[in-house]
């Protein structure tokens, strides 16, 4: 007989009368027993020897890619230690910082700063420990405090709490930069390449795991500009690296553009115009290779000894064969179309561009792009003819644009409004 208060291990939600035997319904279906049987097993914290089988397989492989990672990945790199020191600028991610505990802070009274803390306007969730650190860190930043454990504390907030904390990133800078000068005017130049080695690492490490972080590349461009010219090489081969991954990404290309636009020498650019080249080989839709090679044409432009890396007849051939592979490139059109009719410097291209286009959409009669390409020379043909006397050309462009309007908003129907004449 039971007492009173005798309390029964639970383990199935299922009510007692749905339950027989050991907790099964009774079955002649071979295939519920079967899985009865196998969840019998699992219950009891067994699996079966397919299962396991399974099991070590999937952690096997894990393993193995883990491994190629940290072999392979261009990224990858040991935390580096400063001479003469056996700290690391690099935190121990698997170990984290406790600020109450450390020796380093204890000159900073933790607890009094947790009651001190003002309540936010909006209550984050962090944890104590992470909150301890952020509490130490603005309190030791508007104190103004700049040293080399400011530096590892900053650190610590990017790589463990953080990685877009704008003012960890600000400050971080502000602790480098007096260290880096610090050393300069010790004559040290090991501390200073160390320095910088550190810097560079870390960022690479938030690189790894945000891409898109606007912080890390605001903070690599100012590294670069302390650097000079002598980091050319190193940023484009960094950079590179990051476009194998995403060869999209925005940062990425901006990063480049702000290397060449400060250090345009001849072998910088004519390698980014043939890496321009390379991308597009590989995706001829890479919008952003073709926005970079438009970017690199006004830059060499602007340099007169520069202007023959990028003639505009090669720019133009090179647009036409892309979008003659295929005729619905739209970032192919939006090259030829800057190079051929907006920015035209004479009739004969604006001839050209209107004969290649009404070409393809001729041969194309469901494609959209070469007709898009016809409507907007002959919507430039009107404005002009509007200013002048020229009134079979004004007639000719209107009665184009009519024919063509009605024809796109047909192929594109939801962007019917932007066809109105």
């Amino acid at each position: 007989m039971e007492t009173p208060g005798t309390q029964h291990p639970v383990f199935f939600s299922t009510p007692d009368s749905a339950l027989e035997g050991d907790g099964f319904k009774d079955t002649d279906d071979p295939m519920q027993q079967q899985q009865q049987q196998q969840q019998q097993q699992r219950v009891g914290g067994t699996r079966t020897e397919t299962e396991e089988a399974i099991v070590k397989a999937k952690l096997t492989n894990l393993r193995s890619k883990l491994t190629d990672v940290e072999r392979d990945n261009w990224m990858y790199e040991k935390p580096r230690v400063m001479s003469g020191t056996k700290d690391t600028f690099l935190v121990d991610i698997s170990q984290e910082m406790n600020v109450l505990e450390s020796k380093e802070w204890e000159d900073v009274d933790v607890i009094m700063l947790r009651k001190g803390r003002k309540p936010h306007a909006v209550h984050i969730d962090v944890d104590m420990a992470k909150q301890d650190v952020l509490n130490v860190f603005l309190d030791r930043m508007n104190d103004g405090e700049v040293s080399e454990r400011m530096l590892r504390l900053t650190e610590e907030i990017i790589l463990r709490i953080n990685s877009a904390d704008y003012s960890a990133w600000a400050w971080r800078w502000t602790c480098f930069l007096a260290l880096f000068e610090e050393a300069k005017r010790q004559g040290n130049t090991q501390r200073q390449s160390e320095l910088v080695l550190f810097e560079k690492q870390m960022m690479k490490t938030v690189v790894t795991g945000n891409p898109k972080n606007y912080q890390v590349w605001n903070y690599r461009r100012k590294m670069m500009e302390l650097q000079g010219a002598a980091c050319v090489k190193e940023e484009m081969e960094f950079t590179r690296g990051c476009l194998e991954f995403d060869a999209k990404n925005y940062h990425v290309w901006a990063h480049r553009q702000a290397v060449l636009k400060l250090w345009p020498t001849e072998d910088s650019l004519r390698g980014e115009i043939m890496f321009t080249v390379e991308c597009l080989e590989r995706d001829v839709m890479n919008n952003s290779a073709w926005n970079q090679r438009m970017w690199l044409l006004h830059l060499c432009e602007s340099v007169q000894q520069l202007a023959h890396l990028m003639p505009r007849s090669t720019e133009i051939e090179l647009a036409m064969s892309c979008i003659e592979g295929c005729v619905e490139n739209e970032a192919a059109w939006a090259h030829l179309k800057h190079l051929g009719l907006y920015d035209a410097v004479s009739q004969d291209q604006l001839d050209g561009f209107l004969e290649c286009s009404a070409s393809l959409m001729t041969q194309h009669e469901t494609s959209i792009q070469p007709a898009i390409a016809v409507y907007e020379f002959y919507k430039v043909m009107l404005e002009h003819g509007e200013s002048s006397s020229d009134e079979k050309t004004y007639s000719r462009a209107k009665v184009m644009m009519e024919t063509l309007s009605h024809k796109l908003r047909l192929l594109d129907p939801l962007g019917a409004h932007r066809y109105s004449i």
